[in-house]
């Protein structure tokens, strides 16, 4: 069906951006069969996506493929690469930001490397500070950047579509923070169209600095992600909408839960054992060799309680970077008892299907889309019926809270709390200090431990009363997280409806 056969009283554009929580979020049944009514639906992507992904939707949507050289041709600029990068850095200085001061003085540290001449150096650092200063102090300068950014980073083939179609609002899953969707915020702002955003992630009001082209309407997780909008990024609070995560609705569905007998034995799991789940970080910010080294600690733990772990690699480990680690990992889970590797969705390595690749980072979607409810329905029985997670500050800790899960993030010991600046972005410490994750710990409702022994003291604490700091993680939850009747799909269109009129 095209775009014209459609008889609706409002045209939606929807742009699917290349992650897989965009796609999760924005690409699925519950959400789109609720905006579908009454609502002209046009979904854009910069990755193809498949007929048979789209004829789930008995062709009531029409889907629009984005050109990626239009995108490459403005970020290929000096120009734009420096202001895109400048902005990372930027936020409004009348608050704290530990994050973005702690990755700009990383960023500083790699730069001075790249400098022969001390000269250079120096002047290079002062200008920088500089220009973060007053544009971190004065909000009229942070005006004028996004001003110039809507004059010269539009995408004509987006507004030949406007032109065409007339939409009346653009949904997309980040207000311009990610490279492919910023000239598309842009493009409608320069029609004067209205626009809303689904931030994918609870730290992207804090951690990605400054946002390149505000929307008209914001949704975010939860409080702590509406404050931390209007706190670093200027953002009105009357243009920000708690809506939770919409890729969690099937945490609160009782419906996905097995029989623990039954899950146990399907996925080789002692029952008589309690479990432990290991959620790994990315191996972009941590080494391989720190990884084995932990999992050797576990084999040679002494704890008062028998126990099975069961290890749960970041979806980064299963793309093609990082085959080696990956198979570090799974070789250590072969040859030692009581550790199983969890259950994989990803598949980034199947050719046949690379021309629909979302990014080499995020896989295919076809193993998002038709893996999803058995990969939603095994994580959801895995933190139901495991005794305690260990991970590395990880979105996990609000998961895991959900089904009363205690939660230990530990760092590793040779990680060095007095090095956590400047020599190297793998370290714990420095994302212990990143204002999200410190002030999900600081609630008391998901630990820390900084060595063996605490980590010792703490899972013997976890293993013998699971329901030991449940107050505490119940508060977390309801910082992090809107919680009512509704589900999260549900409070975004009961808001979504009313701004798109």
């Amino acid at each position: 069906m095209t775009i014209d056969n459609f008889n609706s009283s409002k045209t939606i554009f929807i742009y699917i951006s290349k992650t897989g929580l965009s796609v999760k979020q924005l690409l699925n049944n519950d959400l789109l069969e609720k905006l579908i009514l009454n609502n002209k639906i046009i979904i854009l992507s910069h990755f193809i996506i498949p007929k048979s992904i789209k004829n789930q939707f008995d062709n009531k949507i029409s889907f629009y493929f984005l050109e990626d050289k239009l995108e490459l041709e403005i970020t290929k600029s000096k120009t734009f690469k420096f202001f895109n990068f400048f902005r990372q850095f930027i936020y409004n200085r009348k608050n704290n930001n530990v994050t973005i001061e702690d990755f700009n003085k990383i960023f500083l540290n790699e730069k001075r490397r790249n400098f022969k001449f001390f000269l250079f150096e120096y002047s290079f650092v002062l200008v920088w500070t500089i220009l973060r200063y007053f544009f971190g102090n004065f909000k009229i300068l942070r005006r004028i950047f996004n001003y110039i950014d809507i004059k010269l980073h539009t995408n004509h083939q987006i507004e030949d579509l406007i032109e065409k179609y007339n939409p009346n609002i653009l949904l997309t899953s980040s207000p311009g923070f990610l490279d492919y969707d910023f000239s598309i915020v842009n493009s409608f702002k320069k029609h004067n169209l209205k626009t809303a955003s689904l931030l994918l992630s609870w730290d992207h009001a804090s951690g990605l600095g400054l946002i390149r082209s505000k929307t008209d309407f914001y949704f975010v997780w939860g409080e702590n992600s509406k404050n931390d909008l209007i706190k670093f990024n200027d953002i009105e609070k009357n243009k920000i909408f708690v809506s939770g995560p919409l890729h969690w609705n099937y945490h609160f569905n009782d419906k996905l839960l097995d029989k623990k007998n039954v899950f146990f034995k399907e996925n080789n799991l002692n029952i008589n054992l309690k479990t432990i789940l290991i959620s790994l970080k990315s191996p972009t910010r941590t080494e391989i060799n720190e990884i084995i080294s932990f999992l050797n600690f576990l084999k040679d733990l002494s704890i008062k309680i028998k126990c099975q772990y069961i290890i749960k690699p970041h979806p980064i480990n299963y793309s093609n970077v990082f085959t080696n680690d990956l198979e570090k990992i799974k070789k250590f889970c072969l040859k030692n008892k009581n550790f199983i590797l969890s259950k994989t969705f990803f598949d980034h390595h199947n050719s046949n299907k690379s021309k629909n690749l979302i990014s080499k980072k995020n896989g295919f979607i076809e193993d998002i889309f038709y893996n999803d409810k058995n990969e939603k329905k095994y994580l959801y029985n895995l933190l139901n019926y495991s005794d305690l997670i260990i991970n590395f500050f990880s979105t996990l800790n609000i998961e895991a809270a959900i089904h009363n899960l205690p939660s230990i993030n530990y760092i590793f010991e040779e990680h060095k709390k007095s090095e956590k600046i400047g020599k190297n972005r793998k370290n714990l410490y420095l994302d212990y200090g990143q204002t999200h994750n410190y002030r999900l710990v600081n609630t008391g409702g998901s630990e820390v431990c900084n060595t063996k022994k605490d980590l010792i003291i703490s899972i013997n604490k976890f293993l013998k009363d699971k329901d030991f700091n449940k107050e505490k993680r119940y508060e977390m939850l309801l910082n992090e997280i809107n919680i009512n009747d509704q589900s999260p799909t549900e409070n975004f269109i009961k808001v979504f409806k009313k701004i798109v009129k």
